[in-house]
């Protein structure tokens, strides 16, 4: 990152940065912690960590504790050693499942917290202006719930179709939607960074962060919605592919995908024979789960949307299905982030956005809340 010639103390602002960034990162990795604990965690001098400290409680990103917590050891002379912690509260992020039929919006601190949501229902026939400007008022509502305002630092939107650098290139459930420039539209709302990717990419981000695969690094996710959709990732890194398709198995007509849906609806209306359709799905969304599993030999396979709903039944079936068609176990798992797989998957998104940038050691040398909310 840094040569010998720069360390050395002729770029002193880079030098305060990195150090800036490695006591942040302690903070942010921990509970409260004094100078001495930090001094031991990241390998800096009292004195460097002090002006570390010094500038973030300035900026906004730290707090102090002056007083302690009373089983927490104390100086044997004089008051309690001052205890630092990162402030979650400096800034909020907000995610957005701008799906076909429901429409999402949640906003959380820098520790992923949920502050507040919206939510409204959607129509296929909406067009993308009306879309749009329903997640623009579901963001502006959510972020009036939030109990202490705070800058938005950054804006995750997970949307179904082939999205390349914050727009549309081709969409088959929303054919309106195709050519949309999602993230120019929803910028002109913001004063932040706006990120846009595939709903089925955010939900296997969601499912890394705080679903079933936590303890992975290889992960493919089939999420089913309006469509069926795939999201691959490969050492704890999103894989979107040469031309940001990756995971596009499911329109292969040869896999019948579009009839899993057909019988999912079925489902959702009462139809007789619910074993029947619960075994067709199983057969053949397994075709499809087994060549894409086999191709990349993940950790674990995550089935989420209406697929983590359909029951012990089904899950037999599929896993039974799912043997037939591979040589060695393939390890399944279930969603447990119901509905909100995508908009958790945004807010993740939108962190990892907050967590560059802020660690970022060639950005100007006093990053606040306030000139990272205003930086696109």
């Amino acid at each position: 990152m840094t040569d010998g010639r720069t360390l050395s103390g002729e770029n002193p602002a880079l030098l305060r940065r990195i150090n800036r960034s490695a006591v942040l990162r302690a903070l942010e990795a921990g509970t409260q912690q004094t100078v001495a604990q930090l001094v031991t965690r990241v390998g800096l001098s009292r004195r460097t960590v002090e002006e570390a400290l010094a500038d973030l409680l300035t900026q906004g990103w730290a707090a102090v504790d002056a007083d302690g917590k009373e089983n927490e050891p104390r100086r044997a002379i004089g008051r309690p050693a001052r205890r630092f912690r990162f402030r979650p509260g400096a800034g909020l992020v907000a995610g957005i499942d701008l799906g076909a039929a429901r429409i999402e919006c949640l906003v959380t601190d820098l520790s992923g917290t949920v502050l507040a949501e919206a939510a409204t229902e959607a129509q296929l026939d909406w067009t993308a202006r009306r879309r749009l400007n329903a997640a623009r008022k579901l963001l502006d509502k959510a972020i009036q719930q939030v109990p202490t305002p705070a800058p938005l630092l950054s804006l995750g939107v997970g949307t179904t179709g082939i999205v390349d650098a914050g727009r549309i290139s081709l969409s088959t459930t929303l054919p309106d939607w195709t050519g949309i420039d999602v993230a120019g539209a929803l910028r002109a709302a913001v004063t932040c960074p706006v990120l846009v990717e595939n709903d089925g990419n955010v939900a296997a981000i969601a499912e890394r962060w705080t679903g079933a695969a936590t303890d992975v690094r290889d992960v493919l996710l089939i999420h089913a919605g309006r469509r069926i959709t795939a999201g691959v990732v490969l050492d704890g890194q999103l894989h979107r592919g040469r031309h940001r398709r990756a995971g596009e198995v499911g329109t292969m007509p040869m896999l019948h995908w579009d009839r899993i849906l057909t019988d999912l609806a079925a489902l959702d209306a009462g139809a007789t024979g619910p074993h029947r359709i619960l075994r067709a799905v199983a057969r053949d969304l397994a075709v499809g789960v087994a060549a894409m599993a086999l191709t990349i030999d993940p950790d674990t396979v995550v089935l989420g949307g209406q697929l983590a709903a359909l029951g012990p039944k089904f899950r037999t079936d599929f896993e039974a299905a799912l043997a037939t068609h591979c040589p060695w176990e393939i390890d399944v798992r279930w969603s447990t982030l119901g509905g909100r797989g995508v908009s958790l998957g945004a807010v993740r998104l939108a962190l990892d956005d907050v967590e560059a940038r802020l660690h970022a050691v060639d950005g100007a040398d006093e990053p606040t809340p306030a000139a990272l909310s205003n930086r696109r």
